[in-house]
């Protein structure tokens, strides 16, 4: 803007100073012209054969005294401007001048406002493509709509609303899918343990109506798998309806490098497949915590850890380590890794790689809202074919603080 207003000024002076010579170059020959003395003499010598032809031609005395009298005056008049010539021509050009200056300035003072007036739109527009560009489509608006500019203008706001809507289209399509799936998985969950209860009460009644000496035994049998197949039911409904009510943690001042001693004694053979290993600080690590929900945090995890191996065995590494005001408990294992689409939504509801009938896939989902819920959070920092690293993160508590109840 400086540059244009400096090009600009230039650029009128050079106007100015041209316009100067122009004028003197054209109007000085003609004002020599006009006051050229000459003339003068030529009205004195008049005046001189007027007063001659008066004293011959007595009756017409009057008219020559008259035409010498008008004669007279215009000899003065033009005496008058002969001596103020100069200043004259002067004034001329300083009117005529600032009149042209006056002209560019206004011209000028037009073009820096619409120049300046432009930019400002211009740096609307930009800063509403980086806003688009953010997925952010709260634009500002740009004054007029007739010009290049608000031509452009239109056109952005135009794609905004039709990105906004292909964007909410899409996530109602993704989100629809999503529900789609984990109705898949509850009606396949719900019909599997039904189905099989369904074919043992048949054959317990086919059992009982034809009698014989082992019916206390098919009965016993029978019942015994009936009741596997509804806590199997049961406990899938209280999976999924762990998740919409999830209770609000009850927190109390914990050392969290002890509460993972605790862990590793207590599920040391919970899993035949994995070993367990925990590695904290010497130091007390205090954090506020729901001793009972972080455990499940930590077990969710190493399901999936022992999940992923299959038939292979394992090894599962949970380090205790503390920097930036936090608690981090670093979770990996040797395992296969997921697969690279999941990485991105592994904490999404219903998202799972079992295959249908074995996890509703909400398990990473209400671990990330219970750590939320401690003013932490939990983060898959790798997955790969060499296993998979989570970071697990609490806030400490300030130092000096009394163990209490939160």
């Amino acid at each position: 803007m400086r540059a244009q207003l400096l090009v600009s000024s230039l650029m009128i002076l050079v106007c100015l100073f041209l316009f100067i010579l122009a004028q003197k170059s054209l109007s000085d020959p003609w004002i020599e012209l006009a006051l050229d003395r000459e003339v003068n003499a030529l009205l004195a010598e008049s005046m001189v054969l007027q007063r001659k032809l008066s004293t011959h031609e007595p009756e017409n005395e009057a008219e020559y005294r008259a035409l010498y009298q008008r004669t007279r005056e215009k000899l003065q008049h033009r005496e008058v401007l002969l001596t103020t010539r100069d200043t004259i021509r002067r004034r001329y050009y300083w009117i005529l001048s600032s009149t042209f200056a006056l002209s560019l300035l206004l011209i000028a003072g037009f073009q820096f406002w619409y120049l300046r007036r432009r930019n400002l739109r211009l740096q609307i527009l930009q800063r509403n493509l980086e806003k688009l560009a953010a997925n952010d489509f709260a634009l500002e608006s740009v004054a007029g709509s007739k010009d290049l500019v608000g031509r452009i203008a239109t056109m952005i706001a135009e794609a905004a609303e039709v990105m906004q809507a292909n964007r909410k289209r899409l996530r109602y399509l993704e989100n629809l899918e999503i529900w789609r799936d984990s109705a898949r998985r509850i009606a396949h969950e719900i019909r599997t343990p039904l189905t099989a209860i369904r074919l043992e009460l048949r054959q317990l009644v086919r059992g009982v109506v034809r009698g014989g000496g082992d019916r206390d035994q098919v009965l016993e049998e029978k019942q015994q798998s009936i009741l596997e197949e509804l806590a199997r039911l049961s406990e899938f409904t209280d999976a999924f309806s762990s998740f919409a009510k999830l209770p609000a943690p009850q927190r109390k001042s914990e050392d969290l490098g002890r509460f993972l001693d605790e862990f590793a004694q207590i599920y040391e053979h919970a899993w035949t497949n994995m070993t367990v290993t925990v590695s904290v600080p010497p130091d007390p690590v205090r954090v506020s915590m729901d001793r009972r929900m972080v455990r499940q945090v930590i077990v969710n995890l190493a399901n999936n850890s022992a999940k992923a191996l299959g038939e292979r065995t394992g090894s599962l590494d949970i380090n205790l380590e503390t920097r930036g005001g936090c608690a981090f408990i670093e979770v990996a294992d040797d395992g296969p890794g997921m697969p690279e689409e999941m990485r991105e939504i592994v904490f999404e509801p219903y998202v799972t790689g079992n295959p249908v009938g074995e996890g509703m896939g909400l398990g990473l989902a209400i671990s990330r809202k219970i750590m939320l819920d401690h003013d932490g959070d939990i983060t898959l920092i790798a997955s790969h074919e060499g296993g998979t690293f989570f970071h697990v993160f609490l806030p400490l508590e300030p130092e000096g603080a009394e163990p209490s109840e939160k």
